[in-house]
């Protein structure tokens, strides 16, 4: 009998963070963050530490922004590079 893998999808988590994003759905996003998660914001304002830090910085991000529309290509090195966008 074969095991279920018990490492997640990361492509579709990817996915589903995007859609949260695109919805604007704070919750959403933050439900698979970590506590002790590290976000790589150099492009903006440097690295948000922990689920506190990276949720206030996702608040000023959604208020900077009137509009979100992201896309991911499909392919799981698209998903990192968005990631890595942040």
């Amino acid at each position: 009998m074969l095991e279920e893998p018990t490492t997640p999808d990361l492509e579709e988590l990817v996915r589903k963070q995007v859609e949260a994003l695109d919805r604007r759905d704070l919750d959403g996003v933050m439900s698979s963050v970590a506590e002790d998660t590290v976000l790589d914001g150099r492009g903006v304002d440097g690295f948000f530490e922990g689920r506190a830090a990276i949720r206030g910085f996702l608040e000023d991000w959604f208020r900077a922004y009137e509009e979100l529309d992201l896309e991911l290509e499909g392919a799981a090195t698209s998903a990192v590079r968005l990631c890595l966008l942040w």
